[in-house]
């Protein structure tokens, strides 16, 4: 199945673990220190207490001491189109699409899969938890004369009102979660209406997509990304079966 206009327009894969309680922030830096020629950008979000202490009645509290704790780092390539973030107990690769290239899900999950392989090395979590993909795609719908559309035109879920008595919908949010029968386990999914295009004539829907593996032991890249892969898939037919032929139309598809 090719899209000539796919409407994805973030994509990420992301793993969950239990952290290595003796490990230190410097093996993160180490692990992002490998990648400077591609994420040549580095962001570190961290948290700055403050500890005070009333010495009396009358005056003000004292500052007495600070922590200052990395809570997040982040690497970015120079078109911010490439993301690494790293936080405790999370490590995440990001790609957001800012023109009409998309790399596709072979190349970005194999490249996470890497990433993944040297953070292991790095820092050494004790188990992985989950290995997931999400995607972000935004769809334009054309507005006929009226400026009113009906949802069961455009897409297989969701929930029109009668007109009458509501009148026109001006905005919409459906948040599911589905468990396909292929086996993948379930699958997360979010329809809104966000806005209307520049020209005003076209009314813009998000749609997230989020599936999940659940683990609990030794990390074994190999099968992390043949699972990856089987999840995919079960989104791809999910996500042909969410669109009428009219807005399927609109991705432009190859036969």
């Amino acid at each position: 199945m090719k899209l000539n206009k796919p409407p994805i327009v973030e994509m990420w894969v992301e793993f969950l673990f239990d952290p290595n309680p003796s490990e230190s922030v410097e093996p993160k830096f180490e692990f992002l220190g490998q990648f400077t020629n591609q994420y040549p950008k580095l962001e570190i979000l961290h948290e700055d207490t403050l500890e005070f202490q009333q010495f009396s009645p009358k005056q003000l509290p004292k500052v007495v001491g600070r922590k200052v704790e990395i809570r997040h780092l982040r690497a970015s390539d120079e078109k911010a189109t490439r993301w690494i973030h790293v936080t405790h107990n999370r490590l995440v690769c990001n790609f957001l699409r800012l023109g009409e290239g998309y790399p596709g899900f072979r190349a970005l999950s194999e490249d996470a899969i890497a990433k993944l392989k040297s953070y292991v090395e790095r820092c050494q979590p004790l188990k992985i938890r989950q290995a997931a993909i999400h995607y972000v795609d935004v769809i334009e719908i054309p507005l006929p004369e009226n400026r009113a559309i009906q949802l069961a035109d455009y897409f297989t879920l969701g929930l029109d009102l009668p007109v009458d008595p509501f009148g026109d919908q001006l905005s919409y949010l459906l948040r599911t979660a589905v468990r396909p029968a292929d086996g993948t386990g379930a699958l997360e999914i979010q329809l809104q209406s966000e806005s209307l295009a520049p020209d005003g004539k076209r009314l813009r829907f998000r749609m997230d997509w989020h599936k999940s593996c659940p683990y609990d032991g030794e990390i074994d890249p190999d099968r992390i990304l043949a699972d990856l892969k089987r999840a995919h898939e079960s989104i791809i037919r999910c996500f042909r079966s969410a669109f009428t032929e009219t807005t399927w139309k609109l991705f432009d598809p190859e036969d």
